[in-house]
């Protein structure tokens, strides 16, 4: 039971620190640095849609949408069931993003998924000093 309250522990901290980034409108802290979509990049604009009932804009800012809150009730569930299951769990879920995240670039560049150093920090503070 301990391995399973710790489990539940970091979700609600990775959940917790989500709904902050939100709610302080923070962008996201790998693009703030990179200057390129991340692998989960559009979730958040997903999630807002799909809270609204627009599910089509949901699926089109990132179409594993969905699979986030499953995968990790099958992980929890997994970890206090059958350990070795949750590893299966976190490898198909990344398995899945890899994929979508690739065809995303190919693709094309869109709104969602592209690079943009003008967007990092290093280039705002690189502008701020030049000035």
């Amino acid at each position: 039971m301990k391995k399973s309250r710790t489990i539940i522990d970091a979700v609600a901290v990775a959940a917790a620190i989500f709904i902050f980034f939100i709610i302080l409108k923070i962008p996201c802290p790998f693009r703030l640095l990179t200057g390129v979509s991340c692998i989960g990049c559009g979730m958040t604009r997903a999630y807002l849609n799909a809270l609204q009932f627009n599910f089509l804009e949901a699926f089109y800012f990132h179409p594993l949408w969905p699979l986030v809150p499953v995968s990790v009730g099958c992980y929890i569930w997994a970890r206090v069931k059958k350990p070795s299951l949750g590893n299966l769990v976190i490898f198909v879920s990344a398995m899945a993003m890899l994929t979508v995240y690739a065809i995303r670039w190919f693709t094309g560049p869109s709104e969602v998924v592209y690079a943009d150093m003008t967007e990092t920090v290093y280039y705002r503070i690189w502008e701020w000093i030049s000035k």
